[in-house]
């Protein structure tokens, strides 16, 4: 039986899920109807970026943007805000005295009016210069987003830089495709393999066992789209009821076993004496992947994950990523 409180947990968060969607929609229609202005003076310019960052932390709120997706499209219009303060010179008492040295070190190491040195070309003093204009302008970005009601973002732009540059490149990633998708499914392994030491360390076996499974698609996908020939020759070896259909990324993981192991990138390895079908291995982290389905759990009622099993599926994915790692160096 649901317990009261939980009950009264979602009908509140529905409705604030609803109201906030109410508010990106009053807002919207605010903006369609030209109610702010298209940017032309700088109070109009701020605030049509006022409006526009109220309209994103509407859809965060109502569950309609991701965080990164929240964060480049909020922080894009308090940037324009910020890069328009910059030109006009809003900065210019911090900004002025460092620029003038820049210049002064340029002049005395001989470069001209229009020369310049890419960032890794300059003397110690210009590159610590440049470090501290740079400083500057982050902490006046950070000031902007603040004053305009995203001090999440600007948190995580003041102690954090990394990850919030990450997270902008990853909602332009979704957009614009930013990187090729060979580099996107490395990246997305990576947060697959943290997740799953996660997991583990918090005794969430479960979840672990998921996210190794997890790793382990993404290791077999990224094969199948760095060497399509292979892929193409293991299908037409495969008997025509077992060719999966469709292109790689709509395979599921058992799918992507089959033409691993026809394609040869499953083998047959001896360790210390010790005969090793990769294959298998590859099913063993499937099969306790597939351990969350609740009808599987049911017809195996004997069946745990528990730290054990984890650690089968841990040694299982240690060796297949061995033996792809070897596949790509050979």
């Amino acid at each position: 039986m649901v317990d009261q409180r939980d009950l009264a947990f979602a009908i509140e968060h529905y409705k604030k899920r609803a109201t906030a969607l109410d508010r990106a929609r009053i807002i919207a229609g605010k903006v369609d109807r030209g109610t702010f202005k298209l940017p032309g003076t700088r109070e109009e310019r701020e605030e049509y970026a006022q409006a526009m960052i109220e309209g994103y932390k509407a859809l965060r709120d109502a569950g309609r943007l991701s965080f990164p997706e929240f964060l480049n499209g909020a922080g894009f219009f308090a940037s324009i805000v910020h890069e328009h303060r910059v030109i006009g010179g809003d900065y210019a008492d911090e900004l002025d005295p460092i620029s003038a040295q820049i210049r002064e070190v340029e002049r005395a190491h001989g470069l001209s009016e229009g020369e310049f040195w890419r960032t890794d070309e300059g003397p110690p003093e210009w590159s610590e210069l440049n470090v501290q204009y740079e400083a500057v302008l982050e902490r006046q970005q950070v000031a902007v987003l603040r004053e305009f009601g995203l001090a999440d973002l600007a948190d995580l732009l003041e102690n954090d830089p990394k990850r919030f540059h990450d997270l902008w490149l990853r909602a332009v990633d979704a957009v614009d495709q930013y990187l090729p998708p060979r580099d996107r499914l490395v990246e997305l392994i990576n947060v697959y393999r943290q997740e799953s030491l996660d997991a583990e360390a918090a005794g969430a076996y479960h979840a672990a066992a998921a996210m190794r499974g997890a790793v382990l698609e993404g290791l077999l996908l990224l094969r199948c789209i760095s060497h399509p020939a292979d892929v193409e020759r293991a299908l037409a070896a495969l008997p025509p009821r077992e060719r999966p259909r469709g292109i790689p990324t709509d395979w599921m993981l058992g799918q992507l076993i089959k033409v691993s192991k026809e394609a040869g990138w499953l083998p047959q390895l001896s360790l210390d004496g010790h005969e090793i079908d990769a294959a298998i291995y590859a099913r063993l982290v499937g099969s306790l992947r597939n351990m969350l389905h609740p009808g599987r759990r049911l017809a195996s009622p004997a069946t745990e994950v528990t730290e054990e099993e984890l650690a089968d599926a841990k040694a299982a994915l240690i060796f297949l990523e061995v033996v792809l790692e070897g596949l790509e160096s050979s």
